[in-house]
């Protein structure tokens, strides 16, 4: 599987099968790395490429963990907001700017 060339790897187990709204409770559980596979078709599909388990995305799953424990819009786009004023204000200057002064 590994070695095999990217549009190889999709004639035999596209990357892409079904494209559905979950929950995020149902998203985090199919993320679950104590499931070996979501579904029965991945299973057969990794498994005819020689894959007997999946790789679980941590990143997605921590990003999706965060939305669960944010809850609501608002609180989700106020994190956001705060994350990119953190950003700006600890960002390194470019010499020749001044710092920025309240």
């Amino acid at each position: 599987w590994w070695e095999m060339a990217r549009s190889a790897k999709a004639a035999v187990g596209p990357e892409v099968r079904e494209v559905r709204w979950l929950s995020l409770s149902a998203a985090i559980s199919a993320l679950d790395p104590k499931v070996p596979f979501v579904d029965e078709w991945q299973r057969e599909e990794l498994a005819r490429c020689g894959v007997y388990w999946r790789q679980i995305p941590l990143g997605t799953i921590q990003i999706l963990r965060q939305l669960q424990r944010l809850g609501t819009i608002a609180a989700i786009k106020a994190a956001a907001v705060e994350s990119r004023l953190d950003r700006v204000a600890t960002a390194r200057l470019p010499p020749e700017l001044p710092p920025l002064t309240a």
